[in-house]
């Protein structure tokens, strides 16, 4: 089930984080169409490509709903990537008032 598992410390390209979230949501989620996290392979605070958590990577895809859920799980909202920058930082650079908004209503704004 978890062949293509790579451990946390290694970063993964884009293309990998793709077909190994869609290859899981395949096994696992398909049927309730939930997404689904599997807490013992990783966790929501892993850092990959330039050092970004998935919630980094949410807000560069503008996904309000993938944000919404890693909040409620608990991600770090303080974790800076390669660049310095923390997820509420890297909303205002991408200049999206729609996400910076939610953000803030989440409690993050820093």
């Amino acid at each position: 089930m978890y062949d293509n598992y790579v451990a946390p410390q290694q970063a993964l390209s884009s293309e990998e984080r793709i077909e190994k979230w869609r290859q899981h949501y395949i096994d696992h989620g398909e049927k309730t169409g939930e997404w689904v996290f599997d807490p013992i392979k990783e966790t929501l605070d892993d850092k990959y490509e330039y050092g970004r958590t998935l919630l980094h990577k949410a807000i560069l895809k503008k996904n309000e709903v993938e944000i919404q859920q890693l909040v409620q799980k608990g991600v770090k909202t303080s974790i800076r990537d390669n660049s310095g920058l923390t997820p509420f930082q890297v909303a205002i650079i991408e200049e999206d008032k729609k996400i910076i908004s939610l953000l803030e209503n989440l409690g993050i704004n820093c």
